[in-house]
Formats: C-alpha cells, structure tokens, sequence
C-alpha cells in the first residue's frame, strides 16, 4: 500500500511502476496582498462575499473570510483556493479580489447609509458606523484608507465621500500577488491519476497487488474535514482490500 500524502517519495514510487502522474499543486492556502490599509485589522474575522478573477477566469464565494497581517484567510478564502489551484499555480498566484464586506448590493448599502446620516449628522464619521456586522477597526481602516478627514461630522460629508464609502464596502478589490508562506497549504491537488485505480478496492489497474491510499492520489477536496475523511475512508477500504 502506497499512502506516503504530498511527499513526493509515493509518487516517484508510483511513476516508476507505470502509474501516470498529474502535476502536485498546492491548495487550500491563504491569499498575500501588498495592499496595507488592513493591517490594523489583522485577526478580524466576518461574513462576506467575495469574487476573483485570475487571467479572465472567476470564482465565486460566501461566508467567513479572515483578515491576516498579509492578506485574508479563512473558510471563504481556502474554498476558492481550491477550486482555483491549478489557475492560480500557472499564474504565478496573481489574481484580483473583490470583497463586498457587507453581503448587500448598492442599493441597500446606500440606502442604509442615508438613512444613518440623517439621523446621526452631529456624529463623527471615523467613530460612527452604519453597519452593525462590520467590526470597528474595519470600519475605520476604510474610512482612513478613502483619506476622509477623522473630524467630520455625518452631515457634512459630500456625495463623493458617501459614493466612496458605498463602493469600498461592497466592492472593493484587492491585488493578490502570492499564496500563503510555503508549509501553510493545507493539501496538495495532484497525484496518481484517478483514471488508474479501481475505487472498490483502492488497488491499481496498471499494477495488481499496489494500493493507494489518501493525499497521494489526484484528489483534493474544500476545506470542512472533506481531505480528513477521504484519507480515512480510502485507507479503510484499501486495507480490507489488502488482507482479502
């Protein structure tokens, strides 16, 4: 039984009895930006909807993203990594990144806004937000980032500045230009070709009597214990497979 993971050792073995092997490419790793206007809000964590383009091709996501001292993390984040490992590996990990930090379209955001500044004009901006599911810090490193003066009041900011604020919320993007530090993947896509074991047994189809088992295999599967449990339940089945 072959079970060795990423380690390339499994597969140099497998290559060399014959077994096609599809390239190994990271995934399920972090996203780096140059981008520093979040650095103070380093450990935040929310719900959002993101989207990103690399080299013309999208993905698409919802739901926890984390807020790194180099970029963002996350369940949202590692799920479209996976899904965009092998785009993101021929683009040298270049792609851009749209986050709408509110889960609401335009309309609503601005909507929402209006109606806070109507209410609360002597308010300062920096120290008042209109959203209650945008953590603090975030909203304050936005409004810094977009250069609005920490001394004004709600009723005195202009059309342009709320215009700003409405598109830095639900559709700023930011450059992405590496992956996460090299160690921090969590799995890798690639391995032994699937086309090449029989799933009943694990066992090979190029060479009988070899089993496979795990990450060593062409499989990689989105975060939420999804890798854990194929590695289980393959190794389950080649071991009986084995001593049948």
């Amino acid at each position: 039984m072959i079970c060795t993971g990423g380690h390339p050792s499994g597969r140099r073995l497998a290559k060399s009895l014959g077994h096609s092997i599809i390239q190994p490419v990271p995934s399920l790793f972090s996203f780096s930006t140059s981008e520093n206007s979040l650095r103070s809000c380093s450990g935040i964590t929310l719900d959002v909807q993101i989207k990103l383009t690399v080299n013309k091709k999208k993905y698409a996501g919802e739901g926890p993203i984390l807020i790194t001292h180099k970029g963002f993390s996350g369940p949202v984040i590692l799920r479209l990594s996976a899904f965009s490992a092998r785009t993101l590996y021929t683009n040298n990990y270049r792609g851009e990144l749209r986050i709408n930090w509110l889960c609401m379209n335009e309309d609503e955001a601005r909507f929402k806004l209006d109606v806070y500044k109507l209410g609360n004009g002597k308010k300062l901006v920096f120290n008042n937000k209109p959203f209650d599911s945008l953590p603090r810090s975030l909203w304050k490193a936005i409004v810094l980032s977009l250069n609005i003066d920490t001394q004004k009041k709600w009723a005195d900011i202009s059309k342009f500045e709320k215009d700003s604020l409405v598109k830095c919320l639900i559709m700023k993007t930011y450059l992405i230009n590496s992956r996460g530090p090299f160690g921090e993947e969590f799995v890798t896509a690639g391995g032994v070709s699937l086309k090449e074991i029989d799933f009943k047994t694990m066992e090979s189809k190029i060479c009988k009597g070899v089993f496979f088992a795990g990450e060593v295999l062409d499989i990689d599967g989105v975060t939420g214990g999804f890798n854990f449990q194929h590695c289980w339940t393959s190794g389950w089945v080649a071991g009986q497979s084995v001593v049948l």
